[in-house]
């Protein structure tokens, strides 16, 4: 139960509720930006899978970001579950890119090309982040990059034949916001990173992650799917509940 816990602080996986809104909520846009019937999400099909990839990619990047740090958290957080030996940094590794090369797998199994190459966009984009996020300012960009990306590959893989219109419709909307806000508060923390000179708290920081989620809920409650919006509320009540347990930042 101990290394299930450590696993999961190294995924950070209180966030992943708002990974999951966003790719719900992109697959649902997809499939009226397409005319399909919303009532296709209850149905097992390949959108799922879609909504999976990037859920999977997130936790390959939480990992991964720990395995890239663990000499620096180390020094400065040495709680975390690799500077404090209860999963060892080979571990991470392993598990970290062995979920990306899955959501790749998935990617393929969508037989969507696009869907192949955003997805590969995103495995890039985090890659890079992990590697050069202690060095460089300019990789927020890269994470906004990522949660655009986190509702557009569901929303690429639902909108079918029209996918390659979405470039050009109003459904690029949610993305483009969920990555002006990541960028926002990404800026933000670090300008938080001095704890001498911190204004927010950690749990107010926690709750603006979480704020993604209602992103989604607003973004479909405009297109009239009040019901399907209440999802994406209850993931954001529980990434708030999760984060009492496991630190969302």
């Amino acid at each position: 139960m101990t290394l299930l816990f450590a696993w999961l602080r190294l995924a950070r996986i209180s966030n992943l509720p708002t990974v999951l809104s966003n790719a719900f909520a992109g697959a649902v846009l997809g499939l009226l930006f397409q005319d399909a019937s919303v009532a296709q999400l209850a149905s097992p099909s390949l959108m799922w899978v879609a909504i999976a990839i990037p859920c999977i990619i997130y936790c390959a990047g939480m990992i991964l970001n720990d395995a890239f740090d663990a000499s620096i958290d180390a020094q400065e957080r040495p709680t975390r579950p690799i500077p404090s030996k209860q999963i060892s940094q080979r571990a991470a590794f392993v598990v970290g890119i062995g979920f990306l090369l899955l959501a790749l797998a998935l990617a393929a199994f969508t037989q969507h090309a696009l869907v192949v190459g955003a997805t590969a966009a995103l495995i890039a984009a985090v890659l890079i982040y992990d590697t050069v996020h202690t060095k460089s300012a300019n990789s927020v960009l890269l994470l906004a990059l990522c949660r655009a990306l986190a509702s557009f590959i569901p929303m690429l893989a639902c909108a079918g034949a029209s996918s390659v219109d979405l470039f050009s419709s109003r459904m690029l909307a949610l993305p483009l916001a969920l990555a002006a806000w990541t960028l926002g508060l990404s800026l933000l923390a670090r300008s938080e990173a001095d704890a001498t000179k911190r204004i927010l708290k950690p749990h107010t920081i926690g709750f603006l992650i979480g704020c993604l989620a209602l992103m989604d809920a607003i973004a479909l409650t405009l297109c009239g799917e009040t019901l399907l919006a209440l999802v994406c509320a209850g993931l954001f009540v529980l990434a708030r509940l999760l984060a009492r347990t496991i630190a969302a930042s």
